[in-house]
């Protein structure tokens, strides 16, 4: 039996197993995974095991291996924005953020929400740009659903423990174009760049 982490699709199977009261050592011949390992799956979601939670955890831990770069996600839209960082220290932070509302449209940045990573600690520094500064909960990563979720996109083109801040500029510019260009279900199968546009458009600064 693997001890692996699961893949979504365990996970989404695991959900319907939990929901359904299933004994565990059923799920174990179902999912053919050790019993200590469906247990240490659905600890790692405080409450009621959710798959989407489960993975958007998981996705939150290797996105932040090795990386030095700040990825944002306009919640709307859905559009993504990334740039390189020298470090992911509390004094980098407000200038990669002021970076950020650049990118996407400073008078568009109104808000911030982060985890609780030491690195966000200059909260105060980056609401004097007018920005207001929110903390998910802990533990509460679907809080954070569309940046932890996108922050897989980026995996799609780099390989984990890759250290963004290394790689070629243009390179990840065009990495993001071609993310930013995929047809969202969620959004009625318009590509995020479409609908940002669309978004900006409608506001009259």
């Amino acid at each position: 039996m693997s001890h692996k982490y699961f893949t979504i699709n365990e996970r989404n199977k695991l959900e319907v197993l939990l929901k359904g009261n299933y004994k565990i050592s059923k799920i174990v011949k179902i999912l053919n995974r050790h019993r200590t390992t469906i247990y240490r799956e659905i600890k790692r979601i405080s409450g009621e095991y959710s798959s989407e939670n489960a993975q958007e955890n998981t996705n939150t831990k290797s996105a932040n291996k090795g990386r030095n770069s700040k990825i944002t996600v306009e919640l709307k839209t859905r559009f993504y924005v990334a740039i390189k960082m020298k470090n992911r220290s509390k004094s980098s932070m407000p200038e990669a953020i002021r970076q950020l509302a650049a990118n996407i449209l400073e008078e568009a940045f109104r808000t911030f929400t982060s985890d609780r990573g030491k690195e966000f600690s200059c909260w105060e520094e980056v609401e004097k740009l007018g920005i207001e500064f929110y903390f998910a909960n802990p533990y509460c990563s679907w809080q954070r659903g569309c940046n932890e979720n996108s922050n897989g996109l980026l995996r799609e083109f780099y390989p984990k423990k890759t250290d963004i801040s290394k790689t070629d500029t243009e390179d990840l510019i065009r990495t993001l174009m071609l993310i930013n260009s995929r047809p969202r279900k969620c959004l009625n199968y318009a590509t995020l760049f479409e609908k940002f546009l669309h978004e900006i458009s409608k506001k009259n600064w």
